[in-house]
């Protein structure tokens, strides 16, 4: 699987996002994030954007949440993309 993902970016014309990965390989994003944060952590592919919500709660909401946890905030997904093998060197 892992080189179905690599294979996936490596091909593609766009930037894609675990969740575009899961919707072409046919398995759910809970399968892909793991694998591609390993292929994050071995230096094979690299996250850009941002993993920051995108907005941030002021709780005028009323709720008891943390700012961090809020419900109503949602996150931007982060685009995936290979790291040149030059680059690692």
């Amino acid at each position: 699987m892992l080189q179905r993902i690599l294979e996936v970016l490596r091909t593609s014309d766009t930037t894609l996002t675990v969740a575009d990965l899961a919707r072409t390989l046919d398995v759910p994003v809970s399968a892909v994030g793991p694998m591609v944060g390993l292929l994050v952590r071995t230096g094979m592919l690299k996250q850009s954007g941002t993993i920051m919500p995108a907005a941030t709660c002021d709780m005028s909401c009323g709720s008891t949440c943390m700012p961090d946890q809020c419900p109503f905030v949602i996150g931007l997904p982060t685009t995936l993309e290979l790291v040149s093998q030059h680059q690692s060197e």
